[in-house]
């Protein structure tokens, strides 16, 4: 699962100045705390920088694509507790319901554009899960708009009801 040549190994834990394992698991403590943060998944922001970088890991030598497998596990990496949970405001369970989703009407691999879409996608979610800035004219890939409307047929998202637990009770 990707390669990482001695140079950059060396070079980014001296950037760091940690040379020792000791040192190394203080900036990796350091750097899961940062994760989660609002400053994190900015533009240049290391949630943005780690999530871009998760696909060329991920990305089998001379392939276009992650294996949907493979996608699911790290979208559960970095959108669980540890990372940047997939949840809107109001406990929303975004990244439950798209694993869900894709593991029962997507079954190609997941190119490069699908996965920047889908960091994309759940930062929108997250800020409003009732979808009120969807529009079908947008850009999404297909996927994602079969998965808006998957999300509002069977999961009641943007019908003004209330949550409760995974459903929604329509007022």
């Amino acid at each position: 699962m990707g390669e990482l040549p001695r140079a950059g190994f060396v070079s980014g834990w001296s950037s760091h100045s940690a040379t020792t394992l000791t040192a190394q698991k203080a900036v990796l403590a350091t750097l899961l705390k940062q994760l989660p943060t609002p400053e994190s998944r900015g533009s240049n922001g290391l949630f943005r920088r780690v999530y871009k970088h998760t696909f060329k890991i991920a990305l089998p030598s001379g392939s276009k694509g992650v294996p949907l497998e493979v996608a699911a596990e790290y979208w559960k990496l970095l959108f669980g507790p540890q990372g940047v949970p997939w949840e809107g405001e109001d406990g929303t369970p975004w990244l439950e319901w798209w694993l869900i989703f894709l593991d029962d009407k997507w079954k190609k691999a997941v190119n490069k554009d699908l996965w920047d879409q889908t960091l994309l996608f759940a930062e929108k979610t997250r800020e409003d899960p009732s979808l009120s800035w969807w529009s079908e004219e947008s850009a999404w890939p297909g996927i994602i708009d079969e998965f808006v409307e998957w999300a509002k047929m069977e999961k009641g998202v943007g019908k003004g009801g209330t949550r409760n637990g995974n459903a929604v009770e329509i007022e």
